[in-house]
């Protein structure tokens, strides 16, 4: 058997091996931001694939904030392909307060799976851990917490890991967000449940003191 032989072998089965299906799907975006996601118990880590319609960078975004505006507590994970002639992959782990551009972790907890651009598409998979440690610049995924999503894309690749061009607005589809909260464990929706108050029960003994009162005041009123 010949070296090239066997190194195409093992190709296809590194590629195999990297092969993943994944137990949830979210439309973030018809036709433009389709985000899977997968649990492993067994090393507590979350597996993720994008697919965004762009040929330039991709951005998904997790938030514990209700709503998922104004970029507040964003824990981004930014990559894509530089081209694809070269095949170069990015990636990387960022956090956002505000909506400017999002600051480049200290700490990077994501690891980049595979990466490919294809009929303008770009596919991104990575991993991170549902607790990173980094309580200051990631969410901890927690079971029964809602996690909101946002997403955008930019038409250029990221310069560098600190120079990326601006996303588009929402009318151009550049970037959009869930209004509804997901369990990440199981995939349900997570809505707020709001009670009623209800007025208070008058019991039979608060209206005692009250038929006395009026019963004194007809005698009073009768009496010569």
């Amino acid at each position: 058997m010949n070296l090239a032989l066997i190194l195409g072998i093992l190709a296809v089965l590194v590629l195999h091996a990297e092969c993943r299906s994944y137990d949830r799907h979210l439309v973030l975006k018809d036709g433009i931001f389709n985000l899977y996601y997968s649990y492993n118990a067994t090393n507590k880590m979350f597996y993720f694939k994008v697919v965004a319609k762009t040929t330039g960078w991709v951005a998904l975004a997790m938030t514990h904030e209700k709503g998922a505006e104004g970029m507040k507590n964003y824990d981004i994970i930014l990559g894509g392909v530089k081209g694809v002639n070269t095949n170069e992959t990015y990636i990387g782990d960022y956090w956002s307060t505000t909506t400017a551009i999002p600051s480049y972790d200290n700490k990077q907890n994501v690891a980049l799976k595979n990466a490919m651009e294809m009929d303008g598409n770009t596919t991104l998979e990575f991993s991170r851990l549902a607790d990173t440690g980094d309580t200051s610049q990631d969410i901890k995924i927690e079971k029964g917490k809602a996690v909101y999503f946002a997403w955008a894309r930019g038409d250029k690749d990221a310069v560098s890991n600190k120079i990326f061009q601006q996303h588009g607005n929402k009318a151009s589809m550049g970037r959009g967000h869930t209004t509804v909260g997901y369990d990440m464990y199981t995939g349900k929706e997570i809505t707020t449940q709001t009670t009623t108050a209800k007025p208070p029960t008058t019991t039979g003994t608060a209206i005692v003191p009250s038929i006395a009162v009026l019963i004194i005041t007809a005698l009073v009123t009768l009496s010569p």
